[in-house]
């Protein structure tokens, strides 16, 4: 039986158990076992891994994950991979090796293109993980350290001659956060898009699929349970914004009671999208809607991560950043108590 009839599939990078687009494909998994793969080199062009056809000296085995589908799914679990692997890859069959010493024949997608680029970097473990991406790994420490200065500061009236020196730096730095958000959702949707979520339960994964940009898919991580779980987690701040494209509103709880999410992260990523809208005045309102937003995005989106890529958490931490005992929320608590014992 060839690769595309067993449904065998050789995953290396989002896909993998314990990569943030597992969950993409958890539920057509019958077995996850760890394999390599050899005569494939791994490689990465902005931050994505690819396996390529090895280039002489550049050969390195492939560590990876063999995944064996449910049964009667093998079909639906490469259409699925396929629709999240999008059109940067194309489907291969590859030989490996598993941690037991099982040899396989397997599908696995691979670099379509490319050949003549020159920017691709060769990853000579082996090895990707999220916790190594520039991007999720070396940003939230310096964000972290910048945005604690600025939730600190007092907002002041639009009037102030100091209130663009002071508002500017917090605006930096959440476009600096939300291409953090933009980066995580891409790790786990990808080009991935469910746009009949009308299926039954029996098969949740017979729907169709629509390629996702990056606004389509930080929306689906409000329908994502572990996103969600993070922001009543880490009690977010309330916050409501108009979309800066369309007469809709956003919140991140319905209602008053923080007890229901409604919409978080495409409340936060409005907000982005507001800062440079045109319509847009500045005003002591948005000061304070921007520092919410801020610790709200962070604090969530650092806890949701950290849950997701447990190895993150040991990234940050090496660069100054313990995602178990810091958050922005305590700092603004802090800043609170400090005012209020100056007002008794």
């Amino acid at each position: 039986m060839n690769a595309n009839e067993s449904g065998r599939l050789f995953v290396y990078g989002m896909l993998k158990p314990g990569q943030p687009g597992y969950a993409a494909i958890e539920d057509l998994v019958a077995s996850a076992t760890e394999a390599v793969v050899a005569t494939w080199s791994l490689e990465t062009h902005d931050g994505l891994a690819f396996l390529r056809e090895s280039q002489g000296s550049q050969h390195r085995p492939v560590k990876g994950y063999l995944i064996e589908p449910r049964r009667g799914f093998e079909h639906e679990l490469l259409d699925l991979v396929a629709a999240f692997e999008g059109d940067l890859y194309r489907r291969a069959d590859v030989v490996g090796e598993t941690n037991s010493g099982e040899q396989f024949n397997a599908a696995a997608f691979v670099a379509k293109g490319g050949t003549t680029r020159q920017d691709w970097e060769l990853i000579f473990s082996g090895e990707w993980t999220a916790a190594n991406d520039a991007v999720l790994g070396g940003a939230p420490p310096a964000l972290f350290r910048q945005l604690r200065r600025l939730v600190r500061k007092q907002p002041i009236p639009s009037d102030h001659s100091d209130y663009w020196d002071q508002l500017l730096p917090l605006q930096g730095a959440y476009l600096s956060l939300c291409t953090v958000l933009e980066r995580a959702a891409l790790f786990r949707f990808s080009n991935l898009k469910v746009v009949d979520s009308a299926a039954n339960e029996e098969q949740p994964h017979r729907r169709g699929f629509a390629t996702a940009g990056p606004a389509s898919r930080i929306s689906q991580l409000d329908h994502d349970g572990e996103a969600r779980d993070a922001v009543q987690a880490v009690k977010a701040p309330p916050i409501e914004v108009w979309s800066a494209y369309s007469n809709y509103r956003y919140s991140v709880y319905d209602g008053e009671d923080q007890a229901t999410i409604r919409s978080p992260y495409n409340a936060w990523y409005a907000v982005r999208s507001n800062l440079t809208h045109q319509g847009k005045d500045p005003s002591l309102r948005n000061w304070q809607l921007l520092q919410s937003a801020s610790i709200g995005l962070f604090d969530s989106l650092m806890l949701y991560l950290s849950r997701k890529v447990p190895d993150l958490g040991e990234v940050w931490a090496r660069h100054g950043f313990d995602v178990q005992s810091e958050s922005l929320g305590a700092v603004r608590s802090r800043r609170s108590r400090v005012a209020g014992s100056h007002h008794p």
